[in-house]
């Protein structure tokens, strides 16, 4: 699924907007956790696995030109480094945690941090990217 869609849905962050196609990627991931939860239905597996499918097919083409939204022609080799080595910790870790808790748990921790998640993002998204480029700009620069 993400190998099939993931040109057309980065096409529809550039012509949409990155805002908004993130706060749908945030519903999206969160139904789909949520289905899985509950994965004892299997067309609420299915659906689970689907939706997490179709979030991946929207962040993953988004990842790169987000960093590329909020980073500076001199910090952009930095960030984007950064990024990626945030984005491996976490799948790392994920990993490591799903060995030592049960399934549904985990489910239960990838809810609560999507949810942490946006309520991080959601004030930078608010205040703007070319905000959120000055004042990582001022930060790392």
């Amino acid at each position: 699924m993400p190998v099939l869609l993931s040109y057309g849905l980065g096409k529809l962050s550039d012509v949409r907007g990155r805002k908004a196609l993130l706060l749908v990627a945030f519903l999206i991931s969160f139904l789909g956790l949520v289905a899985l939860y509950f994965y004892h239905n299997v067309i609420l597996l299915i659906v689970g696995v689907l939706l997490v499918a179709l979030y991946y097919s929207i962040v993953r083409p988004m990842t790169l030109a987000l960093v590329g939204d909020v980073s500076t022609k001199e910090n952009l080799e930095y960030l984007t480094s950064f990024f990626w080595m945030i984005q491996n910790v976490g799948v790392v870790s994920a990993l490591i945690l799903s060995t030592f808790i049960q399934t549904k748990a985990v489910y239960l921790v990838s809810i609560a941090t999507l949810s942490l998640c946006l309520l991080i993002v959601f004030p930078l998204l608010k205040a703007g990217f070319q905000q959120v480029k000055l004042r990582i700009a001022l930060e790392v620069g």
